[in-house]
């Protein structure tokens, strides 16, 4: 009778009571027991019967924190892991989210930088068509903090759009195009992202890599012989309903748009207008940093690395790891490019590889086209 007196003694709390020793001394070891040996994480079923089933019965919250802390989220760990996403036929949300009602977000926060890096990862072959990917993301829109989601869209998904829509991407703007919709299809896959990019990231997006190409077309559409301006027109107009409205709403969509009607009136290229310059990405910070190797409090910017990353990704590199054992130059976290050390001066906006072996390397100032000579060279081994 925890909580209640009996003649005139004051009660024992059920913490410290009997029956806590006993609960402790059998049923928990016990308990434990069975997750650690019988619990397979990918069949969260099983073991959140058994745990919800046996909370009531221990003596203390901290217990049931004990329980949590020191077997269920190791095993989840390790599951995340393990985890293959690109073989995987379960997604890791299927398994890991009936376990938020329970342990709680702050709890499971520490599965998400790894979770994150593994996503990463496994997207740095996706193509914008494949809509999976975006099937795979979702669930993670509310339960990632924003920084972190605006970190993984910036490096994960944001470059492979931008080329989709960019120069050299596979988006066709020629107003007489044979297939329409195949033209277009880049087109909407962009546009599908904007749920989980968010509509101003993606109107930054196509500002930058997709009407530059929109104004040269036109462009070149006013300066021919014998255009017709009714037809230009069209072509605007058809632009215009092909934007949602979350997009038709941003600055610099709306700038572009504008721009290019008042070129049709007045038959020619607007000198001047412009779409308004695309904003640089918001630092990456916490927890999303740690993971990457990155010290939040000895390099406050560290949008210079997404921004390395993002071309890196364009290029077709490999991701950029933490070197094993936490190595450092400099003060500074080692990454690896493939097999290739390097470090970031984001100060300075330098990227710095060793070249001649890890051993006994020369640290200098590279490019992104000396990185990748690096990497390749080191790829066939010469």
């Amino acid at each position: 009778a925890a909580g209640h007196g009996h003649g005139g003694k004051a009660a024992v709390p059920l913490s410290n009571c009997a029956y806590a020793r006993l609960v402790r001394a059998t049923a928990l070891p016990a308990l434990s027991s069975a997750l650690v040996r019988g619990w397979e994480p990918r069949e969260p079923g099983p073991a959140l019967a058994l745990v919800e089933a046996w909370a009531p019965a221990l003596p203390s919250s901290a217990d049931r924190a004990a329980l949590h802390s020191a077997v269920i989220l190791p095993r989840l760990a390790a599951a995340v892991a393990a985890w293959d996403p690109t073989t995987d036929p379960v997604p890791v949300h299927a398994w890991l989210h009936p376990w938020l009602p329970m342990l709680g977000a702050e709890a499971m926060a520490g599965l998400w930088p790894p979770l994150r890096h593994r996503l990463g990862s496994a997207l740095s072959d996706w193509h914008p068509s494949d809509g999976s990917a975006a099937a795979l993301l979702r669930p993670w829109r509310t339960v990632f903090a924003s920084r972190d989601w605006d970190a993984l869209m910036r490096r994960a998904i944001a470059p492979k759009l931008a080329w989709a829509v960019g120069e050299g991407g596979p988006l066709d703007l020629n107003p007489g195009a044979p297939d329409p919709a195949a033209a277009l299809a880049p087109w909407h896959w962009a546009l599908s992202w904007e749920p989980l990019l968010g509509a101003a990231p993606l109107a930054a997006l196509l500002a930058a890599h997709f009407f530059p190409r929109w104004r040269a077309v036109l462009a070149t559409w006013l300066a021919a012989p014998g255009c017709d301006p009714d037809e230009v027109t069209a072509w605007h107009a058809g632009w215009v309903a092909l934007v949602p409205p979350a997009l038709a709403a941003q600055a610099p969509v709306r700038a572009a748009l504008a721009a290019g009607l008042t070129a049709i009136h007045r038959g020619g290229v607007v000198e001047g207008e412009a779409v308004p310059p695309v904003p640089p990405p918001a630092p990456v910070q916490g927890e999303e940093a740690a993971v990457m190797g990155e010290d939040e409090d000895e390099d406050p910017s560290l949008s210079f690395r997404d921004q390395l990353e993002a071309a890196a990704s364009a290029a077709g590199l490999p991701p950029l790891l933490p070197a094993p054992g936490g190595r450092r130059h400099d003060g500074r976290p080692v990454l690896l490019c493939g097999r290739v050390p390097l470090v970031l001066d984001a100060g300075r906006g330098m990227l710095l590889m060793q070249k001649g072996g890890a051993g006994g390397g020369v640290w200098v100032p590279a490019s992104l086209e000396d990185l990748a000579g690096e990497v390749k060279r080191r790829e066939v081994g010469k």
